[in-house]
């Protein structure tokens, strides 16, 4: 079975498991079934902890990256045609052997490494400072040993002005949060998050302790910025910035600057209206350096934006592996917008 036949009908059972949660919540709530509701908790509970387990292991799994993404090692004949398509365009990915040998794979980290150690010439990555140079280095990817400390300091430098008026904001805000803790939108979060980055081992049980540390920080977040409040892709958002920053809080300045500094206002907004000019730009972008496939996909009625929508919304996040992804990232949290383009 290939790797997209694998995902297809992982994805087509994260649905089911969505779908039967919603429905079993709202029976929950009818006031006509207290007589049934300790059995629709008990099936409440166990979908739950049926969801948790590893679907049906289709893809085996060798191990796991330092984000704890998992490393498939099983490529059948025709996921090796699309990835050496892939490799032609200069696309590295976990999933497929690489372009050089591993000694030119292992110099080229070594002079990576060695020119982020001379950039900080012994300061703490989180002490970065904005430059040109710092620019080129984002955009050719941070080690891991220094990522965590140069997101920080991104996230600090977009969000300094509320954060120094408001030290204990988070926690403020947390306290706040609590109180609307049976709001739909607390109901919302814990449904969105059962399907969120369940190919990751932080989040693959809704037990694991960074699942209920992303439902603290979107439910903080819809507090803090009520015009936005919750929507889907915020919870992935969030997740990717909790598995590198390793903190609530960072995790939380982070989706702030995403939401509120990076992001064009109202891209997250009840109507997406940014979003919706977006996806205009893009298919603008497409006409003009991809006439002959914008021509193909007008001639069958494809409307790309149903696809590529949630490519924005979450940043690529559980759309490609995760060393393109974090590529992208450290210099997305950087420069911008333009990046994603």
């Amino acid at each position: 079975m290939c790797m997209c036949q694998c995902a297809h009908l992982e994805a087509k059972v994260f649905r089911m498991e969505s779908r039967s949660l919603t429905v079993l919540f709202k029976l929950q709530e009818s006031r006509g079934l207290e007589r049934h509701r300790e059995a629709i908790k008990t099936l409440i509970s166990d979908t739950l902890r049926e969801g948790g387990r590893d679907i049906l292991e289709l893809n085996p799994v060798r191990e796991y990256d330092e984000y704890g993404f998992r490393i498939s090692t099983d490529i059948q004949r025709d996921d090796m045609k699309l990835l050496a398509k892939l490799q032609a365009l200069g696309i590295r990915s976990h999933d497929h052997p690489q372009q050089k040998k591993d000694g030119e794979e292992e110099g080229d980290s070594e002079r990576l490494w060695g020119r982020w150690a001379q950039h900080f010439d012994g300061r703490r990555s989180d002490k970065a400072v904005a430059s040109q140079k710092l620019k080129g280095l984002l955009r050719k990817g941070v080690p891991h040993h220094y990522r965590r400390g140069v997101w920080r300091w991104i996230v600090w430098s977009r969000t300094h002005f509320l954060r120094e008026r408001h030290p204990h904001w988070y926690q403020q805000i947390c306290l706040r949060s609590q109180v609307a803790s049976a709001h739909r939108v607390s109901r919302q979060i814990w449904l969105d998050l059962e399907t969120t980055l369940r190919g990751n081992r932080h989040f693959s049980f809704p037990a694991k302790h960074a699942v209920r540390q992303l439902h603290r920080i979107l439910l903080a977040f819809s507090c803090h910025n009520p015009s936005v409040g919750y929507c889907q892709g915020l919870n992935r958002l969030a997740a990717m910035a909790l598995l590198v920053l390793q903190s609530e809080e960072d995790s939380f300045w982070c989706l702030v600057a995403i939401v509120e500094t990076i992001m064009p206002k109202d891209f997250y907004g009840k109507t997406l209206t940014a979003s919706q000019v977006e996806q205009r730009v893009l298919k603008d972008f497409m006409a003009e350096k991809m006439p002959r496939l914008t021509a193909h996909f007008h001639c069958h009625g494809v409307d790309v934006s149903l696809v590529t929508s949630d490519w924005f919304l979450a940043a690529f996040v559980e759309r490609l592996t995760s060393d393109v992804l974090l590529r992208i990232w450290d210099a997305f949290l950087y420069e911008g917008t333009k990046v994603i383009f």
